[in-house]
């Protein structure tokens, strides 16, 4: 690991000015220069670290409050509190194992929270992070997560009873160490890549690198021995999945650069492409693909799509996973459109009715009317057929502002709601009014 992030000399005029104008090297041509531009910052920077235990902040959620809230059968969601600390929109919601959460906002900042919802830490970066992976630890104090950025994937460590916060650099090089595709302070019209690091998918014993070019597989990136990355795939991918075992499914998108419309079914140990399901929009950002697994021998791979182009559609699309006992398998797909609405994301609900049911929320801008809005939908599984059926629009209030950029549901049942004021606290999400129909129609 290069641990130096904090040496002022590192970045040069000349660098600042090149981080300004790389939009299409990475991110495609959709993608505005303002989301991604560089600051005047060249590393991270740790703008406030609270004291873990002992937190007063009148701005803060009272949690005391917060199980007295509950939303009634026409409501579904109702607010309990805005997140106070930022107001802009989030690219992802993460929760650790602890129940911690890690919020990623497009103006390029980390939020950590508690469990009672109290902002522990903000922390400035270059670019936007990404996506997050936590690493497994044996030290029940300290936390470490991965974060993926253009340039760099972070280790950022938080030793809860010391209330200290550490970052470092991950540091992948060839062999011989003649390039080391990290290094920020290189010359500027050489042929080296630049990185952008989409997503991190963590294996038994190695790791998956989504990046704009390609897929990459490495062994440790904790490890000061890591070596350069073996590559797997050459067109840019910002997510994937492991299905089962060692299928795994990559999204791209063609308005990235050597992107296209396509979901990749790819088998790990041998490193080749089983098939490519062709023609759908996947929404460019990580964290918008979903698994449900029903059983041993039957995934549903769910995937939010999004209209970059007047030749892309806006919807969700489902991929029906059936294994044989030979560990074959055949795939059918389903795609519900919807219309007059960008899909920005999806979340399924933890509410279990039925074994082939589950509900989603998809949370987006309706086209029409240019508002943020959430749409509730009620999906069942029936012998390899996919059945989508839209409920309503959530009333989420005038307190939203912009478009709906992410939506999380928390372990203990509340929903995170981003749109471009920032974070919106809500309750557990309450179907009894469609849990009557049901028992109606009985």
């Amino acid at each position: 690991m290069d641990s130096s992030v904090s040496t002022s000399d590192f970045y040069k005029d000349r660098e600042k000015d090149y981080l300004n104008n790389i939009s299409n090297n990475f991110y495609g041509s959709i993608t505005s220069k303002e989301t991604i531009k560089s600051e005047e910052i060249t590393h991270p920077e740790i703008i406030n670290e609270t004291e873990i235990n002992n937190i007063e902040n009148e701005n803060n959620i009272n949690n005391d409050n917060i199980n007295n809230i509950t939303a009634s059968k026409y409501e579904i969601l109702k607010k309990i509190s805005h997140f106070e600390s930022h107001k802009t929109n989030s690219n992802f919601i993460y929760e650790l194992t602890i129940g911690f959460i890690i919020i990623s906002t497009y103006d390029k900042y980390l939020l950590f929270y508690d469990n009672n919802y109290n902002n522990l830490l903000k922390i400035k970066f270059p670019f936007i992070i990404n996506s997050v992976n936590e690493i497994k630890n044996t030290e029940n104090n300290i936390i470490k997560i991965f974060a993926c950025s253009i340039y760099y994937i972070y280790l950022i460590s938080l030793d809860i009873n010391n209330k200290k916060t550490t970052i470092e650099k991950c540091n992948i090089s060839e062999e011989d160490n003649m390039m080391v595709i990290h290094d920020f302070k290189r010359d500027l019209n050489s042929d080296i890549k630049n990185y952008n690091y989409h997503f991190i998918i963590q294996l038994k014993n190695s790791q998956i690198l989504c990046t704009n070019y390609g897929i990459y597989e490495c062994q440790n990136l904790e490890s000061t021995k890591e070596k350069m990355p073996k590559i797997v795939l050459l067109k840019q991918y910002t997510e994937g999945v492991i299905v089962k075992d060692n299928i795994i499914c990559f999204k791209s998108n063609k308005q990235l650069t050597n992107g296209d419309d396509l979901l990749t079914i790819f088998n790990f140990y041998s490193k080749k492409v089983i098939s490519e399901i062709n023609g759908y929009s996947f929404a460019i950002s990580p964290n918008r693909l979903i698994l449900i697994n029903q059983n041993e021998k039957r995934k549903i791979l769910i995937g939010a799509c999004t209209q970059y182009s007047s030749e892309q559609k806006n919807g969700i699309l489902f991929v029906n996973f059936e294994f044989s006992e030979d560990e074959k398998f055949e795939t059918k797909v389903y795609f519900e459109e919807i219309e007059f609405f960008s899909v920005n994301c999806i979340c399924k609900l933890n509410i279990n009715k039925k074994d082939n049911e589950i509900f989603l929320l998809a949370g987006g801008v309706d086209e029409e009317y240019n508002k943020g809005i959430i749409k509730l939908y009620k999906v069942e599984f029936n012998d390899n057929e996919t059945n989508v059926e839209f409920l309503q629009n959530i009333e989420l209030g005038d307190y939203i502002e912009g478009s709906i950029s992410y939506i999380y549901q928390l372990k203990n049942g509340k929903i995170i709601v981003s749109c471009g004021n920032g974070n919106i606290l809500y309750t557990t999400p309450n179907l009894d009014g469609y849990n009557e129909d049901l028992n109606d129609d009985i």
